[in-house]
């Protein structure tokens, strides 16, 4: 018969789960990219997922928000369609997708529609960090 606890194990899972997420919150909070809020409209779940290489990814679910927001007409082009368009230009730049993409600044009036969970709060995103 179950005493209705979770198990030792599942509390050391939660508890390593919980320091992974709070630990990238640390990081992207010092580097501004994210803040607190406190009365947020919609609120995500944070997924912790192991790549192959053993690291942990901290990710955000909005699979919800998605489903609530209006489709957009206007999709973002595919890159092989952005690179064709460059042939026989003189110049080109890149932008690195891992570095460059984070310094894109959301709209403030759309930063806590990003809300999401973590064991210690609820946090908002105010530049992307899609990588």
């Amino acid at each position: 018969m179950s005493s209705g606890f979770p198990s030792p194990s599942l509390k050391l899972q939660w508890s390593k789960t919980n320091t992974i997420i709070q630990e990238e919150v640390e990081k992207l909070l010092k580097a501004k990219m994210i803040r607190e809020v406190k009365f947020p409209r919609w609120l995500a779940n944070v997924v912790v997922v192991q790549k192959k290489n053993g690291k942990w990814r901290v990710c955000v679910d909005y699979t919800n928000l998605n489903e609530a927001c209006p489709k957009d007409p206007f999709p973002l082009p595919h890159i092989d369609s952005m690179m064709d368009a460059t042939a026989g230009h003189e110049m080109l730049t890149f932008m690195d997708a891992s570095a460059g993409f984070q310094q894109i600044q959301m709209e403030p009036s759309d930063q806590e529609d990003t809300a999401f969970m973590t064991p210690t709060g609820h946090i908002a995103i105010q530049q992307c960090h899609l990588a």
